[in-house]
C-alpha cells in the first residue's frame, strides 16, 4: 500500500494507507503540519505528486524538500502567490493611489480591480485535481485558506468533491488545517468525509513539551486508533515510541 512517507507510521497503519484514500491532518500551527504535508508528498517517487500550498512560495517549498533530500520533482501550485498577484496586489495598488488623490472610479477605470470577482481559488483546486487521473497524490496545505474566504459550506463540498474523485481514481489526498478554530460542525463534517484523521499536538509535559501523533481514525478499523510521540530530526517527522493502542 502507499507510504504516508512515515515508516514506523505506516507500520502501525498494516503498511500504509490503501489506494483511494483521503487523509485530513488537524493540529496546532506549531506542531508540524506543514512538515508533515511534504513528508507526505515526497514518500513515493513512482507516483505523481501535486503539492497546493496556501502559505508560500513554489521556490520555499523546494527548498524545504531539498534541506531533508526529499524528493524535488512534484508539481508545486502556490495558491498564496497567486492570491497575491491576482488579488492583493492590485488592492495595494488601489489603496495607494487613493492615498496619492485618485478617487474610486478614478481607480476603477484603471482597471485596478478587473477580474477580481472572477476568481475562485476554491473552484480552481477542484477543477486542478479533476485532472489526475491514476497514480498520483495531491497534498492541499492548508484548507484555512479557503475556510478563511468562502463559505464553509462551500469548502465541505469542494473537499467531498475531491475525495470522491481520488476514491474513484484510487489516487491519494492529503489535506492539513488548524484544528479548534472553526466552527465543530463544519470540522467534524471534514473530518467525517476522510478516510483517515491525524492529529499533531504539541503537549506541555512539566517544563518540557511533548509532541504526539494521534490517529483518531482509521475508516473501518476503529482498533487502529493509536498515539505516537514524535520529534522532528533532519529524516522529517520521526516517531519514537507508540504511547497508547485503543
Amino acid at each position: 500500500m502507499p507510504s504516508t512517507g512515515i515508516k514506523k507510521l505506516d507500520e502501525v497503519l498494516m503498511d500504509g494507507i490503501p489506494d483511494g484514500s483521503s487523509v485530513i491532518v488537524m493540529g496546532t500551527p506549531s506542531s508540524g503540519m506543514e512538515l508533515f504535508a511534504k513528508q507526505f508528498a515526497s514518500a513515493d517517487k513512482n507516483e505523481n505528486a501535486m503539492y497546493f500550498t496556501t502559505s508560500e512560495t513554489e521556490s520555499e517549498v523546494k527548498s524545504m524538500l531539498k534541506s531533508y533530500k526529499w524528493r524535488e520533482d512534484i508539481s508545486i501550485i502556490s495558491i498564496s502567490t497567486q492570491y497575491y498577484e491576482k488579488i492583493l496586489a492590485k488592492e495595494l495598488e488601489a489603496s495607494r493611489l487613493k492615498k496619492e488623490g485618485l478617487s474610486v472610479s478614478d481607480i476603477a477605470k484603471l482597471g485596478t480591480f478587473e477580474g477580481r470577482e472572477e476568481i475562485n481559488f476554491l473552484e480552481t483546486l477542484t477543477y486542478e485535481i479533476s485532472k489526475l487521473k491514476k497514480n498520483y497524490r495531491v497534498i492541499v496545505d492548508s484548507l484555512d485558506f479557503f475556510l478563511e474566504r468562502y463559505l464553509p459550506e462551500d469548502v465541505l463540498s469542494a473537499v467531498r468533491t475531491i475525495e470522491a474523485h481520488v476514491h474513484y481514481t484510487k489516487g491519494l489526498a492529503l489535506f492539513t488545517m488548524v484544528k479548534d478554530i472553526y466552527d465543530k460542525r463544519i470540522e467534524n463534517s471534514i473530518a467525517a468525509v476522510a478516510d483517515c484523521v491525524i492529529e499533531l499536538e504539541v503537549v506541555k509535559i512539566g517544563t518540557g513539551f511533548e509532541n504526539r501523533l494521534v490517529v483518531q481514525k482509521v475508516k473501518n478499523m476503529p482498533q487502529k486508533i493509536i498515539t505516537l510521540i514524535y520529534s522532528i530530526t533532519d529524516k522529517g517527522i520521526t516517531p519514537e515510541t507508540i504511547s497508547r493502542i485503543g
